[in-house]
């Protein structure tokens, strides 16, 4: 959930091992967005951002797998 400034989130299914359907959309104060499994996802910030990040213990241990960017 966007507590406060603008971004673009960057979003592309994982498919094989390749990235499919590469897509973004903008990202304000009191916008919410829930990442699938199997989504790459990256977080851009063009103002200081404040937000809440909730995840399952997994997605950072043994459910993460680091990406080129995506923008």
């Amino acid at each position: 959930s966007m507590l406060d400034g603008e971004g673009v989130i960057y979003l592309a299914d994982l498919v094989d091992g390749g990235l499919k359907n590469k897509r973004h959309y903008p990202v304000k104060k009191g916008d919410t967005f829930c990442i699938s499994g199997n989504t790459a996802h990256q977080l851009y910030a063009k103002t200081q951002l404040d937000f809440i990040f909730l995840c399952p213990d997994s997605h950072l241990s043994t459910d993460r797998i680091v990406l080129d960017d995506l923008c």
